[in-house]
């Protein structure tokens, strides 16, 4: 009985966790980052109007997958709530069920995540192509280093930010070698700190592992 019991178990929790990871992927694959080939082959103009509906676009899952997501956590806690209060004597198996029930609902917020997530990370990108057309000036290396997601030293703000986006913390006026800094706090990279000087642009980089600065030299040539 016993034997039999934890064998369910096996069976239901392994079914459980395949039909959920489904569940999350297909919020990945229906609205994945956007690709280079949806616009690649537009004109400046198209790319503008494309990246600027994409910001538009609301950050939440799409219909579809929002009443598919309820209507599985509402059969899993119904079934597994209806069972644990009907319990029998003897069998463990109803508690179990209402675990599980409470496990499903949580997998259900955490396609709506994912979801969610990848709106975002299509706002990015469409904001990082936004900030370059608004910028032909920029250098054709720095544009490639952003498309990389890379930042060096003498690189400006908004080359930062289409690069990394918005950092999580900003902090104006700290003190650092008695010079004022704008402190950018990416705490998504590492807790990396981006010191913007006065003129807008780069003047430190701190990791974890070392600090680079921006050389007087490089400050005074005014680099872009």
């Amino acid at each position: 009985m016993i034997k039999n019991y934890h064998t369910f178990q096996l069976k239901y929790v392994t079914l459980f966790l395949v039909i959920s990871f489904a569940l999350n992927i297909s919020a990945c694959t229906v609205r994945p980052p956007l690709q280079n080939e949806e616009w690649v082959q537009l004109s400046q103009e198209e790319k503008r109007l494309l990246f600027e509906s994409i910001l538009q676009e609301p950050e939440r899952p799409t219909e579809h997958l929002k009443y598919l997501y309820i209507f599985v956590g509402g059969l899993v806690a119904f079934v597994g709530l209806g069972a644990a209060f009907e319990e029998k004597k003897g069998s463990g198996i109803y508690p179990w069920l209402a675990f599980v029930s409470s496990f499903g609902v949580l997998w259900t917020g955490m396609g709506a995540l994912i979801q969610k997530n990848y709106t975002q990370q299509r706002k990015r990108i469409a904001l990082r192509e936004l900030k370059i057309i608004n910028h032909p000036e920029w250098r054709k290396d720095k544009i490639r280093a952003i498309r990389d997601g890379r930042i060096d030293i003498g690189y400006e703000d908004e080359m930062v930010t289409a690069s990394w986006g918005i950092p999580q913390l900003k902090v104006q006026n700290v003190s650092y070698n008695g010079l004022l800094y704008e402190e950018w706090t990416y705490i998504i990279k590492n807790n990396t700190k981006i010191f913007i000087d006065s003129d807008r642009k780069v003047a430190i980089i701190q990791t974890s592992e070392m600090t680079y600065f921006r050389k007087a030299s490089q400050r005074s040539e005014g680099i872009r």
